[in-house]
């Protein structure tokens, strides 16, 4: 699962039988299993994105260090770790703001009855308008 917009137009594309709103057990445990895993996935590599942020700013915090008596060094340093920090936060928003919209939709799932869900999700797909 790529992520939770692929899931919720999984869901959507499901045949919910002859053209009917009454969806099935299986969508919607599909649904969920979809949702969860992009949950899992997001954690995963959020978590991954911030032990690299740590790791880099530990890293030029040493080699600042090292390189205390060399002015041109510590440029090249802060420039490299300015734009390593920049793409890392840009993944951690990215990454964060995905797995809240998927935990969100995790929760309608979980509690919205039946003829809800589906439109409920049409409106999350189309990004709220």
């Amino acid at each position: 699962m790529k992520n939770y917009r692929d899931a919720l137009t999984r869901f959507l594309a499901t045949d919910f039988g002859g053209g009917s709103e009454q969806r099935t057990e299986e969508a919607d445990t599909a649904l969920r299993q979809d949702i969860h895993k992009v949950i899992e996935s997001d954690t995963k590599y959020f978590n991954l994105c911030v032990g690299i942020l740590v790791v880099l700013f530990l890293g030029a915090v040493a080699l600042v260090l090292f390189n205390l008596g060399h002015p041109v060094n510590i440029t090249a340093i802060f420039s490299a770790t300015g734009l390593s920090f920049a793409f890392l936060l840009k993944q951690i928003i990215g990454l964060w703001r995905e797995k809240s919209h998927a935990e969100v939709a995790y929760s309608l799932a979980m509690k919205l009855p039946p003829e809800d869900l589906k439109a409920v999700i049409s409106i999350l797909l189309a990004g709220g308008k």
